[in-house]
């Protein structure tokens, strides 16, 4: 797998958020700060990811909103559009037609081995080709803008490494000059309702645009165990304190 990379000031930063659902504080967790971050270091490149949101969306007018809303929640976390730029993935043409010649690249074993992939077939949903192919856009996302830093969770390293691969296929097959992206890992996901990953697609997450009632309702159906009440939880285990852990100080953590 890929390392994480530190941040050189000839980078160019390529990150993307999906609109699949609100924006919620896994999002602002593993992409939104952590690309605001490096974006004032180095050129950037952030799009809301509306190609990718059709291998589950099919409500056109709700992909649509959830476009604003996430360009929305960059704007709020300090990304600054006099230095970077922040686009629409299907305004972009070229990033589709690059994502045909790499798929025309990419071997089907490659794509099988594909972490996503195999999560969502391991629950037995049936894929489609968009799904199967969803590694092949994301690798020509990043190499269409010339990427070389890119911020992900632990489990999206493949993916980075994935686009290396690919990107190596074309230089050696049209003797081309693509850069060969790093991956930027930020520190573990943070948990959901459910104790799992938090992710749209778990319908487990805490909207950023929830009003304090709604957090509050959302916060007491966390998950945590079957101890009494007064009985300390388990750190390493708790939902509660994972989710703490990113956004108090460490002494507060502890009182916890």
């Amino acid at each position: 797998m890929t390392s994480s990379a530190p941040v050189r000031t000839e980078d160019i930063l390529v990150s993307g958020i999906k609109p699949t659902g609100s924006p919620h504080l896994g999002n602002l967790v593993g992409l939104v700060r952590p690309a605001a971050r490096m974006a004032q270091e180095v050129t950037s490149y952030l799009f809301v990811a509306d190609l990718h949101a059709l291998t589950t969306a099919r409500d056109g007018v709700e992909v649509r909103r959830h476009v604003y809303d996430d360009v929305a929640v960059l704007l709020a976390a300090g990304v600054d559009p006099e230095r970077t730029t922040v686009f629409r993935q299907s305004d972009v043409p070229e990033i589709l037609e690059l994502a045909w010649i790499l798929g025309c690249l990419a071997p089907t074993a490659l794509l099988e081995r594909a972490h996503a992939f195999k999560a969502v077939t391991s629950e037995g949903v049936s894929p489609t080709l968009g799904l199967f192919s969803y590694p092949v856009l994301m690798a020509a996302d990043i190499l269409t803008l010339g990427g070389t830093l890119v911020p992900v969770g632990e489990d999206q390293q493949q993916h980075v490494e994935l686009t290396r691969d690919l990107a190596r296929r074309f230089n050696h097959a049209y003797g081309g000059d693509l850069s060969l992206p790093r991956a930027s890992v930020e520190a573990g996901s943070i948990p959901g309702l459910d104790g799992r990953k938090m992710s749209k697609r778990y319908g487990n997450t805490i909207p950023l645009g929830a009003t304090p009632a709604e957090r509050r309702a959302l916060v007491r159906k966390i998950v945590t165990d079957s101890s009494l009440l007064g009985t300390p939880l388990d750190a390493g285990s708790s939902a509660v304190v994972q989710m703490l852990r990113h956004f108090e100080r460490a002494a507060s953590v502890r009182e916890m």
